[in-house]
């Protein structure tokens, strides 16, 4: 019998980010933030998301994001953030993190990718859960993922806009280039990724989006084979060069997929 690999580590916790980097986009705004803390003993996992709107994050005290916003994350560097509030706007938002600390690698002296850095610090701060690992896929990344495995079964409660909402920069609404439909349906990655992220006539904004971000991770948990994961790891390797990052490494892989078959069994 092979020895247990996660036999001293009776805990894992892993931040899942969903970011809206890609072709035609400046910057990064990771809008879905997800700490995934598991049972490697059993395979249970807890999911944990932090509102991509949540104003004045905290860092862990002795931390370069504490340093930097000792009183939450703002606009403010080494002070206030006096403009959180109506008129602060998106500027304190917890997605707005990552591209301000890109902006200020100053802060963050001993980092290659500061707004990794200033994330992961923010979710411990606001969690205070300390963060082991990340993955980090981008639009397209997690499109090409679940075409690799072949899609994946939803339920979708009402019917979701392809599109919509409205352009940020002029004011006016988005095009709806499709829809949804409610009821139980297996999906490829384009309706995935729109599942996950559509909040346009949402009654509840991005809270329901949430709801469904977490929904999809648990089905694709369930429903993709560790085995079959690594047969299609040829086409998820050739996109995840350019959308697809992570610190697990390569070494670890056996033991990832040791704890994948445990996830299958817990809840």
């Amino acid at each position: 019998k092979e020895p247990d690999p996660w036999i001293d580590t009776p805990r894992v916790n892993v931040l899942l980010l969903g970011g809206d980097d890609g072709a035609n986009r400046v910057g990064v705004r990771p809008d879905t933030v997800i700490l995934a803390s598991i049972n490697t003993a059993n395979g249970n996992i807890v999911l944990f998301n932090i509102p991509r709107q949540l104003g004045r994050a905290p860092f862990p005290p002795g931390s370069e994001g504490h340093r930097a916003w000792p009183n939450g994350f703002g606009p403010t560097i080494g002070g206030p953030p006096t403009d959180c509030g109506p008129n602060g706007g998106e500027l304190c938002f917890f997605n707005a993190i990552w591209t301000r600390a890109a902006d200020n690698p100053r802060l963050f002296p001993n980092s290659k990718n500061p707004g990794l850095t200033a994330t992961r610090q923010a979710v411990e701060g606001v969690l205070g859960l300390h963060v082991d690992y990340y993955g980090k896929v981008n639009l397209q990344g997690f499109i090409d993922v679940v075409n690799a495995v072949g899609g994946v079964t939803i339920q979708v409660r009402r019917r979701l806009p392809i599109g919509g909402g409205t352009n940020m920069r002029t004011g006016r609404k988005n095009p709806v280039y499709g829809w949804i439909e409610p009821g139980v349906q297996h999906v490829q990655g384009k309706k995935a990724e729109w599942f996950a992220r559509s909040r346009a006539d949402s009654p509840t904004g991005n809270w329901e989006r949430m709801q469904r971000q977490q929904c999809l991770l648990g089905a694709l948990a369930r429903q993709i084979n560790p085995l079959q994961l690594a047969m299609a790891y040829p086409k998820i390797a050739a996109s995840a060069k350019r959308n697809v990052a992570t610190d697990i490494p390569h070494s670890q892989i056996e033991a990832w997929i040791t704890l994948a078959e445990r996830a299958k069994q817990g809840r």
